[in-house]
């Protein structure tokens, strides 16, 4: 029996509510009836705690796609957000930096500035082909001064699935330097890391042109093994293999 774990709302939800409650306790129990618990990296893993089941880190989720023609890319266009753009989700969205210009995506967008483009919210399996944009933003919470909140704390242990949308594209990204992705980009170099939405202006400026092009073709070697499932695959052989916890390379 595995479990590959989507998400655990003991750390993404309020767990004073009664009805949270019982959903964590109902989650946390059903964990123990599993040889092997895929979870998404080493900073999930260590939530678990002391536990005799093997935990395999699966490292980013992939991103399936047959396709083959994206937006476009360049180190002058818009950073992209993609996703769920509610102010209750992501209320950072309406406190965006004024000197870097914007390309939005995904529902429930309420707002309009100058320096922000929405381009309205597409099916998944259509969304690759419609971004132009020279980063992906991995960011949440309700400031963009860093991620805050419950949703913005989660980023310390999830792997938001924005992520692999944006390197399937073979798109580079930008994420909140405390994310548990973050190692991930930073040992792959198919994107920054930044503390607060204000660094982004100046480390794009101070970025050249070669640079951006390299972090590119990181992003689509990344961005071709998540098409591919490459990720999911050598997570599964180690979770049927014989032996103790393992993480993926």
């Amino acid at each position: 029996m595995i479990a590959l774990i989507h998400d655990m709302d003991w750390l993404r939800l309020d767990a004073t509510k009664l009805k949270t409650k019982l959903r964590i306790k109902v989650q946390k129990k059903a964990l123990h009836y599993f040889d092997t618990i895929i979870v998404h990296n080493q900073s999930m893993k260590e939530t678990l705690g002391d536990t005799r089941t093997k935990i395999v880190c699966l490292g980013i989720f992939d991103y399936l796609c047959n396709e083959t023609k994206f937006g476009k890319r360049g180190a002058d266009l818009p950073v992209i957000i993609a996703g769920n753009l509610s102010p209750e989700k992501a209320g950072y969205v309406y406190r965006l930096p004024q000197d870097v210009t914007w390309n939005l995506y995904g529902p429930f967008y309420a707002a309009e500035h100058e320096n922000i483009n929405y381009k309205g919210a597409f099916p998944s399996e259509k969304l690759p082909s419609m971004m132009d944009g020279s980063f992906g933003l991995v960011w949440d919470g309700n400031t963009p001064d860093t991620c805050g909140g419950s949703w913005g704390n989660y980023l310390r242990y999830n792997n938001p699935y924005k992520t692999s949308l944006y390197l399937a594209c073979g798109l580079p990204v930008i994420i909140w330097k405390e994310a548990a992705l973050a190692p991930f980009v930073l040992e792959n170099d198919c994107g920054i890391t930044v503390g607060s939405l204000s660094e982004i202006r100046q480390k794009l400026s101070a970025m050249s042109k070669e640079r951006y092009e390299e972090l590119c073709e990181n992003a689509e070697r990344v961005g071709c093994m998540l098409r591919k499932g490459s990720f999911t695959k050598q997570a599964l052989t180690l979770a049927f293999s014989k032996g103790g916890n393992y993480e993926t390379v």
